[in-house]
């Protein structure tokens, strides 16, 4: 084929590309302001407020090969008496509208897709029931047709913070959303579909128990829908949080809302792991063997101010725990664990019964309850031997660099916390008995030169008493023992009171120099003296 006919057929294919291009632009231009419009108009149509959008644009090279209507910087207020500009109900960078070019050139404006991108939707109920979404006019149905219908088929959502706090059920949850699809006939009255989320659990919590705290999760769910009798039914799915596994299921109706979170196989190191305080690529991850279960139930009913119940039992049995780090293993791991609010506040309750564990210095057990949280009641017992580097390396005591040593617990309390109305709390001890024996503990502060060495003695508890046994120290080269009882501890650390010390000191050697809490060269530098 001759040169000069294929450059003559190349110019006439870029050359209608680039008419259809052109055509294709020219018609969004011509098209652009009424179809925007229709959009506009369907949206307020169903609105009982204003929504605020900084522009609209409509483009279609940048959603090929769907037409799309941006609204940008989309702002809904808060629509309760007194809120100001500052209190958003929604918010979006970019709400993106996609219908086919084909129905728009027969003038059908049918919604399949939307995109919501980077903002937050904040839901809020008062103490008096009162919420801030109800934004939808009623009689749906009898609203004219403004020639746009929708028909969704997909709706996606990224980067969106979402937020639901009901201060008069004291609930909270927070959700930072990082890619959630929601796909199916969305638009029809009877549908199946499917929700597909990466998202981080930012707080969930339910009276004064944070259930999930700053936690990754991912899901893929079904979910049968049916508009006309008001469900949504959620069979079993496995969705995952902190990595871990569980089965999820659950529905609602017109009348309330249920669901059901089980662990599935969970294996005590992978919970110990994943659900660690502070974690870095440097540290090593614990080992270990035997099954954690967990079986949470949550109920409610749709109504406002009614409380969400929630039943949780969780537990171990015959597990063990091994730090790689320091190569401490806790030993026949035992816990029944159980928190309910069925009954509301006053019988609102967590046990953890059955607490035990072996360390290389001996076993431990222990109980506590606690209930009633407005005005908390702690109930408990403790005995056995705890081996501080256990204590210090599992749970990552932060003001302490150092501390090793055992301990021998021995007690029995019952504490009652009544809350004033300024927010401080009263303590009351019920009953505090036991005792403390401290062998060979040694403990250094973050930041302290001085290190406490070789401690030694009792520590006795008698209710509102802290008794001191022949208690030995050394600091460097100066020694200590101790003998006498403090009174009113409880009235003094609550601020209510003095507290009263009946102390004998001694010492066979004391160097000053071993009391300061800075080195000799950190005083001359802060210009510090010590006398």
């Amino acid at each position: 084929m001759p040169k000069k006919r294929v450059y003559r057929i190349l110019k006439w294919f870029f050359g209608i590309i680039a008419g259809i291009f052109l055509l294709i632009t020219a018609a969004l231009h011509i098209f652009r302001d009424d179809i925007c419009h229709l959009a506009i108009a369907e949206v307020n149509k169903h609105l009982k407020g204003k929504v605020s959008v900084g522009n609209v644009d409509l483009a279609f090279w940048g959603s090929f090969p769907n037409l799309s209507i941006d609204f940008n910087e989309v702002f809904i207020q808060d629509p309760n008496p007194g809120a100001t500009q500052r209190d958003t109900l929604l918010y979006s960078e970019r709400i993106r509208c996609k219908l086919n070019p084909m129905d728009i050139w027969n003038e059908n404006y049918t919604l399949k897709s939307i995109e919501v991108n980077q903002g937050t939707l904040q839901l809020k109920v008062d103490e008096d029931g009162n919420t801030n979404y109800d934004i939808l006019r009623e009689n749906q149905d009898t609203i004219e047709s403004s020639g746009f219908e929708v028909n969704l088929e997909d709706v996606l959502f990224e980067k969106f913070r979402f937020s639901y706090i009901n201060e008069a059920t004291a609930q909270e949850y927070k959700t930072l959303i990082r890619t959630m699809t929601l796909e199916g006939a969305l638009s029809e009255k009877s549908f199946t579909g499917t929700a597909q989320s990466d998202l981080q659990i930012l707080s969930a919590r339910s009276g004064h128990v944070t259930l999930v705290s700053n936690q990754p999760a991912t899901l893929n769910i079904g979910v049968k829908v049916n508009t006309d009798s008001g469900t949504v039914v959620i069979p079993k799915s496995t969705i995952y949080i902190a990595q871990l596994p569980f089965n999820f299921e659950g529905n609602v109706s017109e009348e309330g809302f249920e669901f059901d979170l089980t662990g599935k196989n969970i294996q005590i190191k992978d919970a110990a792991n994943n659900f660690a305080i502070k974690e870095t690529e440097n540290v090593k991850k614990f080992s270990g063997n035997g099954m954690l279960f967990f079986n949470l139930h949550v109920k409610g009913k749709n109504e406002a101010t009614s409380r969400v119940e929630v039943q949780c039992d969780f537990g171990i049995d015959k597990g063990n725990l091994t730090d790689p780090n320091s190569g401490i293993t806790l030993a026949k791991l035992k816990l029944d664990g159980t928190y309910s609010n069925k009954g509301g506040p006053e019988k609102e309750h967590l046990y953890l019964k059955h607490i035990g564990f072996r360390t290389r210095v001996g076993p431990f057990r222990g109980d506590l309850y606690l209930t009633n949280f407005r005005a908390p009641i702690f109930k408990g017992n403790m005995d056995g031997l705890l081996d501080l580097a256990v204590v210090h390396s599992l749970f990552n005591i932060t003001s302490l660099q150092k501390m090793n040593g055992t301990v021998d617990i021995s007690s029995d309390f019952i504490v009652l916390v009544k809350r004033r109305k300024n927010e401080r709390l009263d303590y009351h001890i019920s009953k505090c008995e036991g005792q403390v024996k401290f062998n060979r503990v040694n403990a250094q502060f973050v930041e302290d030169k001085r290190v406490f060495e070789d401690i030694n003695g009792v520590v006795y508890l008698k209710n509102n008493e802290v008794g001191l046994e022949d208690i030995t120290l050394k600091i460097g080269h100066s020694d200590f023992k101790l003998n006498g009882v403090f009174k009113d501890v409880v009235n003094y650390f609550s601020g209510q009171g003095k507290l009263i010390s009946d102390i004998a000191l001694r010492s066979e050697n004391i160097d000053l120099a071993d009391l300061g809490s800075n080195t000799k060269e950190e005083k001359i530098q802060l210009e510090r003296a010590f006398i």
